[in-house]
Parts: structure tokens; C-alpha cells; sequence
């Protein structure tokens, strides 16, 4: 667990196999709510440090990113984009599954957001 000291928690999992792709989840709390869960594909080849990091090889993780949550969901993406980065979404009635690469942060990973609901009386 990781206490950003700003209300949110993040709490890192190990490595899983998912459908013979090693994946690996972080979930995101803001004080006792679930806020985010982020998750991203993993192989023996990535960069492990900043000598070894590409842009080449991070698309890379981005093109798996969205290999492995195409098997998974069974459905293509509902939308591709090129900018402002490259990203694909996968809509659905409850929420979105996401796929990113993104630039500023030099980094690849996948998420989930769900609808919020709003408040009736």
C-alpha cells in the first residue's frame, strides 16, 4: 500500500496470468471508496529502467494493452484515437474499459471507470 497522503491510497498487487498474459492491478482508493483500478500487461523483455526505456517499446505495451483486452472483452474497441495521445476505449452501459499511451508520463496502462449514479430522491 502506498499512502499519497492526500486522501487517496493505492494498493499494488503481484503479477497474474490472464489469459497466457501476465498482468498486474493497482486499485486506487480516495478514503474508503474505490476511485480507479488501473492495470497494465507485462514480458520479461519491457525496459525495467530509464536506460533500457523507448517510446518503440512502450507502443509496444500500448499495442498489447489493447491486444489483451480484446480477447478478454470479446469485442473490439468502440473508439481509436491518435490525439491528443494514442488511446482505445471499450464502451459499455455500466462504464468504460480504457487503453492508453501517454506521452508526459512515458507510460502505457489500462483502466476501468465506472458511471457514476446519480443521486435520486
Amino acid at each position: 500500500m502506498w499512502d499519497v497522503t492526500t486522501g487517496y491510497f493505492w494498493y499494488y498487487f503481484n503479477t497474474i496470468e490472464v489469459q497466457e498474459y501476465q498482468v498486474y492491478f493497482q486499485l486506487c482508493f480516495w478514503g474508503d471508496q474505490l476511485h480507479s483500478i488501473h492495470m497494465n500487461t507485462s514480458e520479461n523483455g519491457d525496459a525495467k529502467d530509464w536506460k533500457d526505456w523507448s517510446e518503440e517499446k512502450e507502443m509496444q505495451i500500448f499495442y498489447r494493452n489493447n491486444r489483451f483486452l480484446s480477447l478478454i472483452l470479446g469485442v473490439a474497441p468502440t473508439r481509436k484515437e491518435k490525439t491528443p495521445y494514442p488511446r482505445c476505449l471499450y464502451r459499455f452501459s455500466w462504464g468504460e474499459v480504457w487503453s492508453v499511451y501517454d506521452p508526459r508520463s512515458a507510460s502505457s496502462l489500462m483502466g476501468i471507470s465506472f458511471k457514476e449514479e446519480e443521486n435520486k430522491i
